[in-house]
């Protein structure tokens, strides 16, 4: 097993925890009834998976012919290919860096969904590949925002872009945009201030940075990115669905897997708003970021499903 995947066990060990004790007791008989898949929707719910995914993984279970002597090595496995084909069906979605062009990622998200930390992470990871890397400052109204990104720019090698305090961040990006591709940068990452997704004035400050970029630099590749906090739960949904809204997201970084039992709402994202999670977070290192694999992901959280605690 890789050091990542190792690491990624153990960030969702809490999810997996749960998971395991709760679908090992429903199925300690070693049979499939009515009232255990009724229990194991109710088990999945509770993980976070989301009604829609949840239904449809309830559905094909019902479908399943096991064995009459059913193993637990079975439901995990039965369980992982539902998920797979319900949530994951087209793999793994990679974030395209292309070569020649500026590559402009605005990172967008509710306060304490952890914008600052995963800019942080990807100027990280993308320079250990070789890119350039520049770090625009657009929450113009909270110094502390602007404090924190240089600390991260420090530690990750990369440039930072600042704009006047209290500067319009619309303005501010397209400066950046300008100066990143006059100084040949191959990535520039937006850091934007936090807002609710009920805040209207923020979310169309959101709306105009990215309709200046597309407008004015439509040479160059955007992507905007939503981080969203595993712990937040159910509420990671309407999160989703009001910043796609606004602002049509290309994608999703999932952080804080490690600080939950609750890791199933990257499943259920994925299930219902058909969304590519490109990243995930695991911890507070500089490189606890990866990009979203579905099977290591899956894996690791029904990583207790065997034999071996059939007697949990």
């Amino acid at each position: 097993m890789s050091s990542w995947l190792n690491k990624l066990t153990a960030a969702v060990s809490k999810t997996t925890n749960k998971l395991t004790v709760q679908i090992t007791k429903l199925f300690s008989e070693k049979t499939i009834t009515k009232e255990s898949i009724e229990q194991l929707e109710e088990v999945l719910l509770s993980a976070d998976f989301g009604v829609t995914a949840t239904n449809n993984i309830i559905e094909n279970f019902k479908t399943i012919k096991f064995n009459k002597n059913i193993q637990l090595d079975d439901i995990k496995s039965e369980l992982a290919k539902s998920i797979i084909k319900f949530a994951f069906p087209n793999g793994n979605p990679e974030l395209h860096i292309k070569p020649d062009v500026l590559n402009v990622m605005i990172i967008c998200g509710i306060n304490g969904n952890g914008k600052t930390t995963t800019i942080g992470k990807l100027s990280h990871y993308y320079n250990l590949q070789g890119q350039k890397i520049a770090i625009a400052a657009c929450d113009t109204f909270r110094a502390a925002a602007t404090e924190q990104l240089e600390i991260w720019a420090n530690r990750s090698g990369s440039y930072l872009f600042k704009g006047n305090p209290g500067a319009d961040p619309a303005s501010v990006a397209y400066q950046a945009v300008s100066w990143a591709i006059d100084n040949k940068m191959n990535i520039l990452l937006i850091d934007t201030a936090g807002r609710l997704h009920n805040h209207k004035n923020l979310m169309d400050q959101l709306k105009k940075i990215k309709k200046v970029i597309n407008q004015y630099h439509s040479s160059s590749v955007c992507y905007t990115l939503l981080t969203l906090d595993a712990t937040n739960g159910q509420n990671a949904f309407t999160q989703v669905d009001q910043f796609q809204d606004i602002v049509l997201l290309d994608g999703v970084i999932i952080t804080k897997l490690d600080s939950t039992s609750k890791a199933g709402v990257a499943i259920g994202i994925a299930e219902k708003f058909k969304i590519p999670i490109y990243f995930v977070g695991i911890g507070e290192q500089i490189d606890d970021i990866k990009e979203f694999n579905a099977s290591d992901f899956v894996n690791a959280i029904l990583a207790g499903l065997t034999q071996k605690n059939k007697n949990m």
